[in-house]
């Protein structure tokens, strides 16, 4: 006679999913709580696709480098607590460059595409 083992995952709240394999040899089971660091990454990933559509949308190529500057409401620190969260994100994808507010843009600083975005 052969004994067979096989695992399953019991969840205790809503916030794992579970998979596992058809004979039951392998389980995988991933909290899927979102804390505050994942909010703002996933912020800063839908700022950083926001920016680089407009640089599609200006014709830049990559390799050219440009300063960012956004707007938010009075009161609301959204994308500014987004990019100071995600700075090195931010770094990596613009040759070092971090969106900054627009009160910081200098006088002689030149719009090449300007958009509305929600973020969040």
């Amino acid at each position: 006679d052969e004994l067979i083992s096989k695992l399953s995952f019991s969840r205790e709240g809503s916030q794992w999913e579970s998979t596992s394999t058809p004979e039951g040899d392998v389980v995988v089971a991933v909290d899927c709580t979102q804390d505050e660091a994942i909010l703002s990454a996933g912020k800063s990933r839908e700022l950083i696709n926001a920016i680089q559509q407009l640089r599609k949308a200006a014709g830049l190529d990559l390799k050219d480098q440009v300063e960012v500057f956004f707007e938010e409401a009075a009161g609301i620190t959204v994308v500014e607590d987004a990019v100071a969260g995600n700075m090195g994100a931010f770094e990596a994808k613009f040759q070092g460059a971090v969106p900054v507010p627009k009160k910081f843009a200098p006088e002689w600083s030149v719009v090449l595409r300007s958009d509305v975005v929600e973020i969040g």
